[in-house]
């Protein structure tokens, strides 16, 4: 599958915009790929932003299933393509998923597949 110019220009600004892009600068990028992948308006895209020595953020894709209940079909961790260069970033990376993901256990949309 091909990506439209939509999803890859957020995606180019984000790698070309300078020497070291942050997290941040991908945002757009997630952003508009994710809203497209889970187009039905009973998918919602929950973005949180965390504060921290290493600024980041992730998107969370919800699935309502009434006005009360919403649970969670996917996420995404985006971080820097610079801690891919230290592996101890990455092993903090990796403990912080393995926790999202136990968080998440009992919590998924039933026919979701993507959680696990």
């Amino acid at each position: 599958m091909t990506w439209g110019n939509e999803i890859r220009l957020p995606f180019a600004l984000a790698y070309f915009g300078g020497p070291t892009p942050s997290s941040f600068e991908f945002h757009p990028g997630y952003n508009t790929l994710l809203n497209h992948l889970w187009a039905d308006p009973m998918f919602l895209l929950h973005p949180h932003f965390v504060t921290s020595e290493n600024p980041t953020f992730w998107f969370e894709v919800i699935r309502a299933l009434d006005v009360h209940t919403f649970l969670p079909v996917f996420f995404l961790e985006v971080r820097s393509p610079s801690d891919l260069e230290s592996m101890e970033k990455r092993e903090r990376a990796d403990m912080q998923t393995r926790a999202r993901m136990a968080e998440l256990v009992g919590t998924c949309y039933p026919s979701s597949k993507l959680c696990f």
